[in-house]
């Protein structure tokens, strides 16, 4: 083989010099012109392979990149990878039902513990792999990411419009955090006790001025009926407000109940909210729950002494989901000046 090849070059290097080289084809010998065809067709063969490998993916990704858009509404998949699920043992496998995500942060090569730079003349920065999965019926997609800050910000998307992300383990440290820098309840309430030094008209115009901050608007009650001191509207109607001040271990009974609830029916008011530094008996809080009347004590009078800004129920993650601000704080100065 070698030996005609060496011949063929031979050959070519004498014809070329006077022969057309479309012309070489008709005088070339039958083995060597069979060599040429087979080599011509095995490249034009693994090309069109791999056109229809790369249709094939492209056509695979179009239709996973449809299903993710009419079932979570993303729209912009410049920044991210997606796919299915893998197998157990993979990287991209959970077994965890519900939709989550993994935040796996860059970080230098080589690293001190507190993740700043090693002094070495060679070092560099680390990107990892941040992974979503969301659940749509029997699939599951993942999408993919090297960049934490665009990963969080897909987050925050997909929750506000409606989506439930488990928290990751960045949030569920947060979630901590902010549990242990909650006051004790008896602490704050012991606190406010002393401040009314007994009067429950300070007591009141303490919980006019919080609920007035959390968007409330409190007028005085006409008449003062059966302790009523305010009420606001809500949905156009109107919903009275009794502030009673008492001691901690002061129990409240189903007597009061009914009087707060006598109260609000003579100023034509169908709900009611009753504000208590005691504590509520079972059938107390049973009659309240029957008879449109809100009570508001212990760890529910705290958060309205303590928290300036009432987050809705429905969009309780803020408090704990990671921020733009929270990454930097989990990232070293030197590799922060390096990213930015």
């Amino acid at each position: 083989m070698a030996e005609q090849f060496a011949a063929f070059s031979a050959w070519v290097q004498i014809k070329t010099g006077t022969v057309p080289y479309i012309s070489l084809l008709s005088i070339l010998p039958k083995d060597i012109f069979q060599y040429i065809l087979i080599g011509t067709a095995a490249i034009l063969l693994l090309l069109v392979t791999l056109l229809l490998v790369g249709i094939g993916r492209g056509m695979k990704k179009g239709m996973r990149q449809r299903a993710i858009r009419k079932a979570f509404g993303v729209t912009d998949f410049k920044k991210f990878q997606t796919r299915r699920m893998g197998r157990p043992g993979s990287k991209y496998y959970t077994d965890n039902g519900s939709n989550c995500f993994e935040i796996v942060l860059p970080h230098w090569k080589f690293a001190n513990e507190d993740g700043s730079r090693q002094n070495r003349r060679v070092n560099k920065v680390i990107w990892e792999e941040c992974r979503l999965w969301l659940h749509d019926g029997q699939k599951t997609y993942v999408l993919t990411t090297s960049d934490p800050y665009d990963m969080i910000y897909l987050v925050h998307t997909l929750r506000d419009r409606g989506v439930d992300v488990a928290p990751c383990a960045q949030e569920l440290d947060k979630q901590d955090q902010l549990e242990k820098a909650k006051r004790d309840p008896e602490v704050v309430l012991g606190e406010l006790l002393e401040k009314c030094e007994g009067e429950e008209d300070r007591f009141a115009e303490i919980c006019r001025q919080r609920m007035t901050i959390r968007g409330m608007s409190l007028t005085d009650a006409p008449g003062n009926n059966n302790g009523i001191q305010f009420f606001f509207r809500k949905d156009s109607q109107p919903v009275t407000v009794r502030c009673q001040l008492v001691s901690r271990d002061y129990l409240v009974g189903i007597e009061e109940m009914k009087r707060v609830r006598e109260g609000a029916s003579a100023l034509f008011a169908p709900s009611c909210m009753y504000i208590t530094t005691g504590q509520v008996s079972v059938a107390a809080a049973g009659f309240a729950l029957t008879n449109e009347i809100n009570i508001v004590a212990n760890d529910q009078l705290v958060e309205i002494l303590e928290e300036n800004k009432p987050v809705p129920s429905d969009k309780a993650y803020t408090r704990w989901e990671l921020t733009n601000e929270d990454l930097k704080n989990l990232l070293s100065e030197d590799l922060l000046s390096r990213i930015f």
